[in-house]
């Protein structure tokens, strides 16, 4: 693997492609978080209640197309531990335990980051 210009060529000669359409990947452009949520990780008692925020990347060129704040979508990998509304982010703790929520578009359903949320008693 070399390197020329900003374009990480492999063995193959071939330069390197990643989500940011059809041009060489750039470390400094498109090598970076697609959003950050906060409080993250949250940790709630059981029958608190959250709010995430997510804060989308400040390089629109490297979100998909679909990824502004009026179309993202919460989920939680665990309903019975922590539930979240689909729409405004709001974490309710259900039981004991730790569960994942996830961030995602709402037509392409892309994956732009995860939280971890932790329950105690």
């Amino acid at each position: 693997m070399r390197s020329s210009r900003g374009v990480v060529w492999l063995g193959l000669g071939l330069p390197m492609f990643a989500s940011c359409g059809q041009t060489p990947v750039m470390p400094d452009q498109c090598n970076i978080r697609l959003a950050v949520i906060s409080p993250d990780p949250a940790t709630l008692m059981v029958g608190q209640e959250v709010t995430l925020e997510a804060q989308l990347s400040p390089s629109p060129a490297c979100l998909p197309t679909d990824a502004d704040p009026g179309s993202l979508r919460w989920s939680s990998d665990d309903a019975g531990i922590a539930t979240v509304d689909v729409t405004s982010g709001r974490v309710r703790a259900v039981r004991a335990g730790s569960a994942e929520v996830s961030l995602t578009t709402a037509m392409t359903h892309t994956l732009l980051t995860t939280s971890r949320i932790q329950v105690i008693p």
